[in-house]
């Protein structure tokens, strides 16, 4: 049936009710005033007094993650029900009239020639931090394509009021124009590009698809914008109607956490390489900005989840500050070495409306393993010994401290004691990127305890000398143990972790090695 049709029958008395809808896109009611205005807030924006004045289920929640709409979620305005707008759109002319009033500011608009019903305001102050205010949203009718031209032409308007404004003014306009948004100004011949066809209600794929809403006809994505003064508190006012009569539903979709005035900026570095985080090591920089700098304390509130979580750093702050007249405020991210290899993880950062809770913007930041550094010695002569650095990150430089005020540099190094005891020694790994890793071990030397190994603990290798391989009487109960080659000068020459008792020595020249596994070494002739 045309919809001309229908709305004759309608305005005669039969009201065209729809079922409600069980399609893709989720709607439900929110009885609490404050909490649905306070789901548009965004970022600079702090809402007071809010209220509303619609027709019982004419306004409330939506989900269209899953629906064909261009906004994942929000708060909805309709002439009619909410529960109608899901799809398919298996119904030309949906409508309830309400009998609910219309709205003087919208008759008095001069694009308003017939008056307005069943009008769904919600208003509040709201004071703003930046220099510019915004709110996305899709408008949607049933009036489409039909009454497009006509007197039908069901609108709405955001607005407007305050400091440097004169009067109120309706923000929801067409882009680049004065004209507002609304069933003559946006369709397939005016500002087509601005239009997305629903379909008619009679004809497929919308009256059979689910993920369809249910209006006739949409406006793609818009931006509602207009300059404000910083640190100042204006009145909007958002408001739907029916006009002409009470029929074909028309709504408007408000994204949540839309409704801002901060432009803000955001940069992360790390210690060292810049990338991320690293347990143990320096620390992570995020520093916010706000464009323009202005008089008030902007505070952001912080959020976190991740694979990385609040476990992994010694302290996440639950908001940061920027001061009045600064730009910037930063968080400081100082990673816990827990000496567990997990990978890289991802600390996700949310950045989120206190008065909504609503999330306008989230940051992931890499969290990397810190280093784990170690060493062996071995006893050379009773009082002197020999202390070698393995693990650490390559191209580290290592220096050591004896315990008995002696110091010195090199992965590989050579001690003399002068009196035999017990001694703290300390391996330090200065990485590229600034990061220092730390091992310490008590020693003992020229003792009969401990690791004494110029008296006792050697390493048995066979056949010795060797020329392509040699076997040797390591514990093979600790999975993959380190070898160590030497040769006479010190330098390390082969390193492996064996999985066997069996070391090849076909890389080495001919000559006269130290071995050194663990707490053990041998000297070794390769022929």
């Amino acid at each position: 049936m045309h919809k001309s049709y229908l709305r004759l029958f309608a305005f005669s008395g039969l009201i065209c009710l729809s079922p409600v809808a069980f399609g893709q896109l989720a709607v439900w009611s929110e009885p609490s005033d404050s909490n649905f205005i306070f789901a548009l807030s965004g970022p600079g924006i702090v809402v007071e007094n809010p209220t509303r004045n619609c027709a019982p289920d004419a306004s409330g929640f939506f989900d269209a993650s899953a629906a064909m709409l261009d906004l994942s979620s929000g708060a909805m305005l309709s002439s009619g029900l909410i529960w109608d707008a899901p799809g398919p759109n298996n119904y030309g002319g949906t409508s309830t009239a309400h009998g609910w009033p219309g709205d003087a500011d919208l008759d008095a608009m001069p694009s308003s020639i017939a008056p307005s019903y069943d009008a769904c305001i919600i208003e509040f102050d709201m004071r703003v931090s930046s220099d510019t205010l915004k709110l996305d949203y899709i408008f949607g009718s049933e009036e489409y394509l039909e009454f497009a031209g006509s007197s039908f032409n069901d609108v709405f308007a955001f607005f407007l009021s305050g400091p440097g404004i004169t009067g109120t003014v309706n923000i929801a306009l067409v882009p680049g124009s004065t004209e507002p948004v609304s069933i003559n100004t946006i369709n397939s011949m005016m500002n087509p590009s601005l239009y997305v066809d629903n379909g008619d209600g009679f004809s497929g794929p919308s009256s059979t698809d689910s993920t369809y809403v249910e209006f006739d006809g949409l406006t793609v994505r818009l931006q509602a914008t207009h300059p404000v003064m910083p640190d100042s508190t204006y009145h909007m006012k958002l408001v739907v109607a029916d006009v002409g009569d009470g029929i074909f539903d028309s709504g408007v979709f408000l994204a949540t956490g839309a409704l801002g005035s901060l432009r803000l900026g955001e940069s992360f570095i790390a210690d060292g390489d810049g990338s991320a985080v690293r347990e143990g090591c320096g620390v992570g920089t995020l520093t916010f900005s706000r464009d323009p700098i202005t008089a008030d304390t902007l505070w952001l509130d912080l959020g976190y989840e991740g694979s990385a979580d609040a476990s992994d750093f010694y302290e996440l702050p639950a908001r940061v500050a920027i001061l009045p007249g600064e730009s910037d405020g930063a968080v400081v991210l100082e990673g816990i070495e827990d000496e567990v290899a997990e990978g890289l993880e991802i600390l996700t950062i949310h950045l989120y409306n206190p008065q909504s809770g609503y999330i306008y913007r989230t940051l992931d930041i890499p969290v990397a393993d810190g280093e784990r550094v170690d060493f062996t010695y071995t006893n050379a002569t009773p009082l002197a010994a020999d202390f070698s650095a393995y693990d650490a990150p390559a191209g580290s430089i290592i220096s050591w401290t004896f315990g008995d005020g002696s110091s010195a540099e090199g992965t590989f190094v050579n001690h003399v004691y002068a009196n035999a005891g017990t001694y703290e020694v300390c391996m330090v790994a200065l990485g590229l990127e600034g990061c220092e890793w730390t091992s310490c071990k008590m020693v003992d030397i020229g003792t009969n305890t401990g690791l004494d190994l110029y008296r006792a603990n050697t390493l048995s290798l066979f056949p010795n000398p060797a020329s392509t391989q040699v076997v040797l009487n390591l514990d093979l109960t600790v999975a993959a143990p380190l070898v160590q080659v030497y040769d006479l000068t010190g330098r390390l020459v082969l390193q492996e972790n064996l999985t066997s008792n069996v070391l090849s020595v076909t890389s080495l020249v001919p000559g006269v090695y130290t071995v050194v596994s663990g707490n053990s070494r041998g000297r070794l002739v390769v022929e």
